[in-house]
């Protein structure tokens, strides 16, 4: 009975604590180098937004080929591409 109630907590150890325990500790490594300053988040939503109202046609032309006209119609509407929530269906789909 001993034999099998250790068998089981080394079963228990091996399979579910230690895994867990790794994970946790990789977290904790790498939280420290991940986190970000408010000026950072700040910079970071304001590059977003210059990408989103200023895009690089041509260059994404040159990468992946000409863009349907629809696409380059949605980026001129500025309040469109600014706006939150909104859904891509392929055409006729609603």
């Amino acid at each position: 009975m001993k034999d099998t109630i250790l068998t089981l907590l080394f079963i228990f150890a091996f399979f579910l604590f230690l895994p867990v325990s790794i994970l946790l500790l990789r977290d904790r490594i790498f939280r420290s180098s991940r986190k970000r300053t408010a000026e950072q988040v700040h910079a970071q939503s304001q590059a977003y937004r210059e990408r989103m109202l200023h895009p690089q046609q041509a260059e994404v032309e040159a990468e992946a080929g000409l863009l349907p006209e629809r696409l380059i119609k949605m980026y001129l509407d500025r309040e469109l591409i600014l706006s939150e929530n909104f859904d891509i269906c392929p055409p006729g789909k609603k």
